[in-house]
């Protein structure tokens, strides 16, 4: 009987030292979540500063290529409707401009954009930006033809143009007198 009770009360301190280290097991692994946790706090902190410095850099540099944009556009204009070919392009456009709408302007080049025939346009680099202002004035002169003369855009002015014409649309469906300037 004393056998039984020794053995029994060996393996309850066995039992409870096993409890003991379980404890103390238990106590060690929350110590290192938390750990980590603090670590993962840190990191995420980290990467949103990153991703806000980083998102930043980008609106900083697509506003700087917008503005490269603009003034690399800004003395072109783009033609429609105008029925010409490849070879001829930039005499048939000095035509139009010097004899039609009667502005005296040096073209640095005169290109297609657009591969399809409908959407086919010209853009044409005037030399001068007064010389660009005086065909816009001008290009009223045009108003009968099929034939239309307008800015280069950039794609951020697209996209407000587009829009601007969208609220004229709703704006003349409901009866209001609209027009669009510049």
């Amino acid at each position: 009987m004393e056998e039984i009770i020794r053995k029994l009360s060996e393996m309850d301190k066995k039992i409870t030292k096993g409890q003991e280290d379980l404890k103390l097991e238990f106590q060690k692994n929350q110590e290192e979540i938390r750990l980590l946790k603090r670590d993962i706090e840190k990191t995420e902190k980290e990467w949103e500063q990153e991703k806000k410095l980083l998102t930043d850099r980008i609106e900083n540099l697509e506003a700087k290529w917008e503005i490269q944009k603009k003034r690399e556009k800004k003395k072109n204009i783009i033609i429609k409707g105008l029925q010409t070919n490849e070879e001829n392009i930039e005499e048939v456009v000095k035509k139009l401009i010097n004899i039609k709408i009667g502005v005296n302007a040096d073209i640095k080049e005169a290109r297609f954009i657009g591969k399809n025939e409908k959407t086919k346009a010209i853009i044409v680099k005037i030399e001068n930006f007064q010389k660009k202002l005086q065909i816009m004035k001008k290009k009223a002169i045009l108003k009968d033809t099929n034939i239309f003369i307008g800015n280069e855009l950039t794609v951020k002015e697209k996209i407000i143009q587009n829009k601007i014409k969208e609220i004229a649309k709703e704006g003349k469906q409901n009866g209001n007198i609209v027009k669009i300037g510049y």
